[in-house]
Protein backbone atom coordinates (compact mmCIF):
# COMPACT_ATOMS: atom_id res chain seq x y z
CA UNK A 1 0.00 0.00 0.00
CA UNK A 2 1.27 3.57 -0.58
CA UNK A 3 0.04 7.02 -0.27
CA UNK A 4 0.43 10.14 -1.92
CA UNK A 5 1.66 13.15 -0.16
CA UNK A 6 1.39 16.94 -0.97
CA UNK A 7 2.62 19.67 0.45
CA UNK A 8 2.29 23.85 0.01
CA UNK A 9 3.88 26.89 1.17
CA UNK A 10 4.48 30.78 0.12
CA UNK A 11 7.81 31.49 -0.70
CA UNK A 12 10.54 32.45 -0.18
CA UNK A 13 11.36 29.36 1.04
CA UNK A 14 13.05 25.92 -0.12
CA UNK A 15 12.65 22.35 0.61
CA UNK A 16 13.87 19.09 0.11
CA UNK A 17 12.28 16.04 1.34
CA UNK A 18 13.08 12.39 1.37
CA UNK A 19 10.92 9.13 2.74
CA UNK A 20 13.10 6.66 5.03
CA UNK A 21 11.52 3.59 3.70
CA UNK A 22 10.54 0.79 7.01
CA UNK A 23 11.62 -2.43 7.06
CA UNK A 24 10.35 -2.97 10.19
CA UNK A 25 6.50 -2.30 11.16
CA UNK A 26 7.77 0.90 12.72
CA UNK A 27 10.91 3.37 11.56
CA UNK A 28 11.38 5.66 14.94
CA UNK A 29 13.76 8.40 15.66
CA UNK A 30 16.64 7.39 17.97
CA UNK A 31 18.73 9.37 19.98
CA UNK A 32 18.92 13.25 19.99
CA UNK A 33 18.85 14.84 17.01
CA UNK A 34 22.41 17.02 16.71
CA UNK A 35 22.37 20.54 15.72
CA UNK A 36 24.96 22.77 14.62
CA UNK A 37 24.50 26.12 12.91
CA UNK A 38 26.71 28.95 11.77
CA UNK A 39 26.50 32.75 10.71
CA UNK A 40 30.35 32.85 10.24
CA UNK A 41 32.19 31.92 7.53
CA UNK A 42 33.36 28.81 7.44
CA UNK A 43 34.20 25.82 4.62
CA UNK A 44 33.62 22.27 6.41
CA UNK A 45 32.27 21.83 9.67
CA UNK A 46 32.82 18.92 12.56
CA UNK A 47 30.25 18.12 14.50
CA UNK A 48 29.94 15.54 17.44
CA UNK A 49 27.41 12.70 17.18
CA UNK A 50 26.25 9.71 19.07
CA UNK A 51 24.53 6.99 17.25
CA UNK A 52 23.10 5.03 19.97
CA UNK A 53 22.26 0.76 19.64
CA UNK A 54 19.40 -0.16 17.44
CA UNK A 55 18.77 -2.94 14.53
CA UNK A 56 18.25 -1.36 10.77
CA UNK A 57 20.20 2.03 11.81
CA UNK A 58 20.37 4.99 9.40
CA UNK A 59 21.90 8.01 9.76
CA UNK A 60 20.66 11.74 8.08
CA UNK A 61 22.53 14.69 7.78
CA UNK A 62 20.66 17.68 6.16
CA UNK A 63 22.49 20.39 5.34
CA UNK A 64 20.95 24.10 4.76
CA UNK A 65 23.36 26.92 2.96
CA UNK A 66 23.67 30.33 1.93
CA UNK A 67 25.45 31.78 -0.85
CA UNK A 68 25.35 28.94 -3.52
CA UNK A 69 27.76 26.88 -2.06
CA UNK A 70 27.25 22.86 -2.52
CA UNK A 71 28.25 19.96 -0.10
CA UNK A 72 31.26 17.98 -1.52
CA UNK A 73 31.03 15.46 1.31
CA UNK A 74 30.01 14.34 3.89
CA UNK A 75 31.47 11.70 6.65
CA UNK A 76 30.56 10.40 10.03
CA UNK A 77 33.31 8.14 11.96
CA UNK A 78 35.51 8.60 8.69
CA UNK A 79 32.68 6.63 6.50
CA UNK A 80 31.22 8.74 3.11
CA UNK A 81 27.29 9.16 3.48
CA UNK A 82 25.36 9.46 -0.01
CA UNK A 83 23.67 12.53 -0.89
CA UNK A 84 19.93 11.74 -1.79
CA UNK A 85 18.79 15.16 -2.91
CA UNK A 86 19.81 18.15 -3.34
CA UNK A 87 18.00 21.34 -3.90
CA UNK A 88 19.15 24.65 -4.97
CA UNK A 89 16.45 27.83 -5.07
CA UNK A 90 18.42 29.03 -8.01
CA UNK A 91 17.89 32.84 -7.52
CA UNK A 92 18.15 33.53 -3.92
CA UNK A 93 21.76 31.44 -3.58
CA UNK A 94 19.92 29.04 -0.50
CA UNK A 95 19.79 25.07 -0.52
CA UNK A 96 19.14 22.53 0.84
CA UNK A 97 20.87 18.96 0.57
CA UNK A 98 19.74 15.54 2.27
CA UNK A 99 22.47 12.76 2.77
CA UNK A 100 22.62 9.23 4.69
CA UNK A 101 24.90 6.51 5.56
CA UNK A 102 23.30 2.65 6.36
CA UNK A 103 24.45 1.07 9.27
CA UNK A 104 26.44 3.71 10.80
CA UNK A 105 28.81 2.68 13.64
CA UNK A 106 27.80 2.55 17.10
CA UNK A 107 28.93 5.31 19.42
CA UNK A 108 30.23 9.02 19.49
CA UNK A 109 32.34 10.39 16.43
CA UNK A 110 32.54 13.76 14.55
CA UNK A 111 29.96 14.61 11.61
CA UNK A 112 32.23 16.45 8.85
CA UNK A 113 31.06 18.32 6.02
CA UNK A 114 33.01 19.86 3.60
CA UNK A 115 31.65 22.85 1.66
CA UNK A 116 32.95 23.74 -1.86
CA UNK A 117 33.90 27.15 -1.08
CA UNK A 118 32.60 29.93 1.58
CA UNK A 119 29.20 29.40 3.00
CA UNK A 120 27.32 31.77 5.15
CA UNK A 121 25.42 30.91 6.96
CA UNK A 122 24.45 27.10 7.34
CA UNK A 123 22.88 24.91 9.50
CA UNK A 124 23.12 20.92 9.89
CA UNK A 125 21.42 18.20 11.63
CA UNK A 126 21.99 14.79 12.18
CA UNK A 127 19.43 12.01 12.71
CA UNK A 128 19.26 8.67 13.54
CA UNK A 129 16.16 6.06 12.77
CA UNK A 130 15.98 2.23 13.60
CA UNK A 131 13.44 -0.04 11.70
CA UNK A 132 15.27 1.20 8.16
CA UNK A 133 15.19 -1.37 5.12
CA UNK A 134 18.83 -1.59 4.67
CA UNK A 135 18.36 -2.73 0.97
CA UNK A 136 16.49 0.40 0.11
CA UNK A 137 17.08 2.86 2.41
CA UNK A 138 15.52 6.24 0.56
CA UNK A 139 12.54 5.88 -1.27
CA UNK A 140 11.13 9.38 -3.13
CA UNK A 141 12.71 12.35 -3.29
CA UNK A 142 11.49 15.65 -3.76
CA UNK A 143 12.77 19.27 -3.91
CA UNK A 144 10.71 22.46 -4.16
CA UNK A 145 11.69 26.22 -3.65
CA UNK A 146 9.87 29.18 -4.71
CA UNK A 147 10.36 33.15 -4.80
CA UNK A 148 8.74 35.44 -2.17
CA UNK A 149 5.00 35.43 -2.41
CA UNK A 150 4.79 32.34 -5.07
CA UNK A 151 3.39 28.97 -3.53
CA UNK A 152 6.12 26.18 -3.08
CA UNK A 153 4.00 22.82 -3.98
CA UNK A 154 5.25 19.13 -4.22
CA UNK A 155 3.69 15.46 -4.20
CA UNK A 156 5.38 12.39 -3.53
CA UNK A 157 4.58 8.33 -3.65
CA UNK A 158 5.44 5.97 -1.02
CA UNK A 159 6.19 2.11 -0.92
CA UNK A 160 4.81 1.85 2.14
CA UNK A 161 2.25 2.83 4.66
CA UNK A 162 4.87 3.02 7.18
CA UNK A 163 7.31 5.19 5.32
CA UNK A 164 8.59 8.49 7.41
CA UNK A 165 8.57 11.54 5.78
CA UNK A 166 11.99 13.80 6.11
CA UNK A 167 13.03 17.30 5.37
Amino acid sequence: TSFTLDYARVGPDIHGNILVEANAPNVAVNGAVTVNSSSAIRTSAAIAHIVPAGNERLLVVSVMTDGNTDVTSITYAGVQLTQAIEQDSGATGQSVEIWYLKSPPVGTANIVVNFAGDTDPSAITGTNFTGVDQNRPIGATIGAGAATGTAISASLTTRSPTSVLFG
